[in-house]
């Protein structure tokens, strides 16, 4: 691999000082620096994933459940093995990282987060079939609206 900045051929996996990358604490007196790297290049550590779960605010009730079934319904589809898009990022957000983002969002919000994909929506049959809460698969980047959702504080 090639440096960005000095153009060297550097090891991005251990730092200049002989530690690896992967664990390298700031304990060292040092950002990690790659092995080979002139020009102080830090290593930035990659951005978790996260899967995003957003709930109707307007719920009577049911909430927990509506993130319980979303959840298991996310699993089900992401994990499929015929879905080669989302199975390798699913199935690392669930060995490495398996953080979960759960917002209240109004009726409206609701309505304007469908137009992401890679979600499943959840529906209530104890609420005659209401719509009450969408997962989205797991990512590290995501659409700036999701950055404004309020998380939920249940």
């Amino acid at each position: 691999m090639i440096c960005p900045n000095c153009e060297n051929e550097i090891d991005p996996d251990c730092c200049h000082c002989g530690s690896p990358i992967k664990n390298h604490g700031y304990s060292d007196n040092h950002s990690p620096v790659p092995m080979g790297c002139t020009c102080g290049y830090a290593v930035q550590p990659p951005k978790p994933l996260k899967m995003y779960i957003l709930v109707k605010k307007s719920l009577p009730s049911h909430k927990m459940i509506a993130v319980a079934h979303g959840v298991l319904m996310a699993h089900l589809k992401f994990s499929n093995r015929e879905l080669q898009d989302w199975r390798p990022l699913y199935e690392q957000w669930l060995n490495e990282s398996f953080r979960k983002v759960v917002c209240e969002v109004s009726d409206a919000d609701f309505e304007r987060f469908r137009e992401f994909s890679d979600r499943v929506i959840v529906t209530e049959s104890g609420l005659d079939n209401m719509e009450v809460s969408m997962v989205f698969c797991p990512r590290a980047e995501w659409p700036k609206p999701f950055k404004y959702l309020s998380m939920s504080k249940y």
